[in-house]
């Protein structure tokens, strides 16, 4: 047995003062008390400090938790990322489509550009008929055997109107452009037709 302090007495047996007076109280330990100050009688080996043991240290509920929620971040940041490279390969698919309808639109127009200028090179040439005592743009025309009777070329057909030069040639622009979206006017062997029968009253107020 030796004798301590009351503070060493709690510092060896791993509590605190007030547990080692409550001992004292209960007989399991002794006390005696010299010039005023209080000591503890300590045994060798009844009363030593026990050994804290060794624990491993486990995982609160909100640490998993949290390592969870960790992950879940870290997936939609590749689901995201997934998203936006789709995106991005659908948006340069859509401009390759684009792309390549322009090409075609362009052909379309290309097209329709000679055909245009050889009409146009058509209208070019003088016409020797005259209307109401004016001379208008002629089409150039060539006679065939191989034509329906149910169909006129165009000079023919403009000379034998009683109009004035200025609806003339509105009609003529009209009808030119209705080639290849009319049925009552064509282009074959680089001369216009229309029908033979075609109402002039009857087309005027599209005009």
């Amino acid at each position: 047995m030796k004798k301590v302090l009351v503070q060493e007495a709690a510092e060896i047996l791993g509590i605190t003062k007030e547990a080692v007076y409550n001992r004292i109280r209960r007989g399991s330990l002794k006390m005696t008390e010299t010039n005023g100050t209080k000591y503890v009688f300590i045994g060798d080996t009844k009363e030593t400090k026990p050994k804290k043991e060794v624990t491993k240290k486990s995982k609160k509920p909100d640490d998993d938790f949290g390592a969870y929620l960790i992950s879940q971040v870290e997936q939609l940041k590749k689901e995201n990322q997934k998203l936006q490279d789709d995106k991005d390969e659908l948006f340069r698919q859509k401009e390759q489509i684009l792309i390549s309808k322009n090409e075609e639109i362009k052909e379309i127009y290309k097209s329709n550009d000679e055909r245009l200028r050889n009409i146009l090179t058509m209208l070019q040439q003088p016409l020797l008929a005259r209307q109401n005592g004016e001379y208008i743009e002629a089409i150039d025309v060539e006679p065939s055997d191989e034509i329906d009777r149910k169909w006129i070329n165009l000079n023919d057909f403009l000379s034998n109107l009683a109009i004035k030069q200025k609806k003339l040639k509105k009609l003529q622009n009209y009808l030119l452009k209705c080639i290849g979206k009319e049925k009552f006017i064509k282009y074959k062997n680089g001369i216009i037709y229309v029908k033979f029968d075609l109402d002039y009253k009857k087309i005027k107020e599209k005009i």
